[in-house]
This record gives structure tokens, C-alpha cells and sequence, in this order.
């Protein structure tokens, strides 16, 4: 027995058992990078279904209501005197959302120095990327 832990391997022994961990080595690498890849791919689809519910729920309240949602604290009125919800709101898991409304129901919101022909619009930020509900 003392004479196998003793023995010295052969360069063919070598070359082979290296080359068997470099093999093992590239197939467990790729893996570990995928997962975060994939992680990240899956956390900013789920942020912009989120923009986009949020639009399309707010929407539809206008549909359904012939208004946007009212908040009575908001100092912010508009043509009609009446107070509608437009800033920022966080999710339950801490994403920062933004919510615009078309305050004087002309079918435009602006954003920044863009005019958005839409009655609602959503956007946050994720990695230093803004996610909008318009394209």
C-alpha cells in the first residue's frame, strides 16, 4: 500500500488527470454565470410587466370611472379642480415606481422634453436603465 501513495505519476497521468479538471472546470463555470445572467433577465422582465399592469390598471379606472384615481392630500389640481394621483410609489419589495398622469385631458403627457400621447404613463429605473410603459 505504501508503495501506490509513493509512486511518482507518469507525464501522460498528469497531462490527463489536468486536463480531466479542466474539463470538469468548464462545465461548471458557464453554470454559474448563467444563473446570474438568467437572475437578472428575469428580475427586469417581471419590472416591466410590472410598468405596464400599473399603466393598464390606471387606465382602466379612467375607463370605468371617466377619472383618474383621487388622492385628497395632493396639492396638484388641474383644469377640472380636481386632484389626481401623479408621483412616485414604492412596491411591496421596494422597486420605486413613477406615475404620470394627462391632467388636462388632451391626450398628451410629458415627459421630460418628450410629449407622450398617452392618458397614463408609468416608468422606474432598474441597473441605470429607465423602464417605460411607452415605447
Amino acid at each position: 500500500m505504501a508503495s501506490i501513495l509513493k509512486r511518482n505519476l507518469s507525464r501522460k497521468q498528469t497531462f490527463i488527470a489536468t486536463g480531466a479538471i479542466f474539463l470538469t472546470l468548464a462545465f461548471i463555470f458557464p453554470m454559474m454565470t448563467c444563473g446570474c445572467a438568467s437572475r437578472a433577465t428575469a428580475i427586469k422582465a417581471k419590472t416591466k410587466s410590472q410598468v405596464r399592469q400599473i399603466a393598464m390598471a390606471t387606465e382602466l379606472y379612467y375607463y370605468d370611472f371617466q377619472e383618474f384615481p383621487r388622492l385628497e392630500n395632493l396639492n396638484k389640481m388641474n383644469a377640472n379642480e380636481k386632484v389626481y394621483y401623479s408621483g412616485q410609489f414604492k412596491t411591496h419589495d421596494g422597486q420605486l415606481f413613477s406615475l404620470k398622469t394627462d391632467d388636462d385631458f388632451d391626450n398628451f403627457v410629458s415627459y421630460e422634453n418628450e410629449r407622450i400621447e398617452a392618458k397614463v404613463i408609468v416608468w422606474t429605473k432598474y441597473k441605470d436603465k429607465i423602464i417605460k410603459s411607452w415605447k
